[in-house]
């Protein structure tokens, strides 16, 4: 009951964080601090992202070394497992060389959806400095 009991006080104070700390400006009639809240949460979002990435590379190296496809850990009831995935993926332009045009338009297929793009200063300098190094 003890180690549940943790996770509830853990869980309680991350909401705390998110509502008092990162949520604090949130309007939802107010666009701009709808934004500055997305803004600090994209912040957020990278910076664990990157932790996140360096823990899982950690873990792999980790069962490598052991010689190890596959854990268990008691202690926080997760399962890892090291498997080898092979991606497939066609060569348009090959497939162009061996096909005639309509014979392409027959297979070809194509979806549409709508998504949204925020761009926060940040992100757009650093898109700015890659333009200016081509």
């Amino acid at each position: 009951m003890g180690k549940q009991n943790k996770e509830s006080e853990e869980t309680a104070a991350i909401a705390n964080i998110v509502n008092d700390v990162i949520l604090k400006d949130f309007n939802i009639k107010d666009i701009s601090s709808m934004l500055i809240v997305w803004n600090r949460l994209n912040k957020i979002n990278v910076m664990l992202n990157s932790i996140h990435d360096k823990i899982e590379n950690e873990v792999k190296k980790y069962m490598k070394k052991q010689h190890w496809s596959r854990y268990y850990d008691e202690k926080s009831k997760i399962n890892v497992s090291l498997d080898r995935l092979e991606n497939e993926k066609i060569d348009k332009s090959k497939l162009k060389l061996l096909l005639t045009d309509s014979q392409m338009v027959q297979i070809t297929t194509f979806s549409t959806k709508q998504v949204i793009k925020i761009v926060s200063e940040e992100q757009r300098k650093k898109l700015k400095n890659k333009l200016e190094k081509l």
